[in-house]
């Protein structure tokens, strides 16, 4: 059978390898056992080690708090870089909207499809990257002199 105080000694090396603080309070109540103290003064020092315990899961909490956020900011950066800001796409969809209503009024003939993939050619990108962000012209009135459809 083991005895409790043998439970402490086992339960004790196991922290030693914490944080100074810990460690500290671990020679403390070693001290106090080789001493055989009462039952109280040992329970006020496990105590003040379980104290020591929390302080030290919350500096680890907070370097861990702190590393999050640094992922974070990376990764807004590295969106920021590779996909703009919000302002520079609103500037490359209204380029995205001029370039289509300029074909269509040079081609009016011209299907959606086929605008929003001479655009994407133009641009560098898909057709469908043209159609999530330009309007049809014939339908949605971005050209100048025209009413949209519904809107009479």
């Amino acid at each position: 059978m083991v005895k409790p105080r043998q439970e402490f000694e086992r339960a004790l090396s196991d922290l030693e390898s914490g944080c100074p603080a810990v460690r500290d309070q671990v020679a403390l109540v070693r001290c106090l056992l080789a001493d055989n103290a009462p039952a109280a003064v040992l329970a006020m020092a496990a105590i003040r080690m379980t104290q020591a315990l929390e302080e030290a899961r919350q500096a680890v909490y907070l370097q861990d708090r702190l590393r999050g956020q640094k992922v974070l900011q990376s990764a807004r950066e590295g969106h920021r870089v590779i996909y703009g800001t919000p302002e520079d796409r609103k500037r490359l969809y209204a380029q995205h909207q001029a370039t289509v209503n300029e074909l269509h009024v040079a081609n009016p003939r011209l299907s959606w499809t086929e605008l929003s993939n001479r655009a994407g050619q133009v641009h560098g990108c898909a057709g469908r990257t043209i159609r999530r962000h330009a309007d049809n012209p014939k339908q949605n009135g971005t050209l100048p002199g025209t009413v949209p459809v519904g809107k009479v």
